[in-house]
């Protein structure tokens, strides 16, 4: 995969995120930005980083699925990982069990990503646990109920863009509250997980979700060579 400039986007398609090595040249910059770089040794990629800059990573809706896949192979590059759930306490433990296993820290903290006063909490909780944040994966994500147009109600169709929409958004922007070197941050990493429900719906399922399309995902900062924080799709 080529890997894009730091103010780039890139097209990532979810079952990518599943792969190591896709992860990690998704979540490392290149060497012009001077903060991560990916190099091969013995036919692996391997994550470095520089002196002093965190490789802490947020992965949203961690705790099963993509999400799940995507914490532990941020773990297995180096990261620190904190991910995000909503319900399922009990696998969002194993996974920071599992980080934990690669010698790593992680945490996890319940959050309703379609709760605004969730999110800043989240990452609250992850400055004063882990430290500051380099990366964010945007995973957390709904398909939306079952059924016809015509008896679907607009609270149910508010749930989904909420999660899938707003809760995307706000991520995004308290991650670049921390990353932004405007904001005295060393740069970041944003990485957003689509669906391929977004062009291939199922019958009788609403499809309301992040597009698939790297372009639909806006830059992060109108001055990237002041800030070099990539957004991925």
């Amino acid at each position: 995969m080529k890997k894009p400039s730091s103010a780039g986007l890139a097209t990532v398609s979810p079952a990518s995120l599943q792969s190591r090595g896709l992860l990690e040249a998704n979540l490392a910059f290149g060497n012009r930005t001077g903060r991560y770089y990916s190099r091969r040794r013995n036919g692996r990629s391997q994550l470095q980083g520089i002196a002093g800059v965190s490789k802490i990573v947020i992965v949203t809706g961690g705790s099963r699925g993509i999400g799940r896949a995507a914490a532990l192979a941020a773990a297995a590059a180096g990261y620190d990982v904190a991910i995000s759930y909503r319900q399922e306490r009990g696998a969002a433990d194993d996974v920071v069990q599992r980080i934990r296993a690669l010698d790593r820290r992680g945490l996890a903290v319940a959050a309703d990503s379609a709760d605004e006063g969730a999110v800043v909490s989240l990452f609250a909780e992850v400055d004063r646990q882990l430290g500051a944040v380099s990366a964010l994966v945007n995973n957390a994500g709904i398909v939306g109920g079952s059924g016809r147009v015509e008896d679907m109600t607009a609270d149910e169709v508010s749930r989904v863009l909420a999660i899938n929409v707003t809760g995307c958004f706000t991520a995004a922007r308290e991650a670049i509250k921390r990353m932004s070197t405007r904001r005295g941050g060393a740069g970041g990493s944003i990485v957003n997980i689509s669906s391929a429900a977004a062009r291939l719906a199922a019958p009788a399922s609403s499809c309301i979700t992040r597009p698939r399309r790297a372009p639909s995902t806006p830059s992060p900062s109108a001055s990237p060579a002041k800030s070099p924080t990539r957004a991925s799709a």
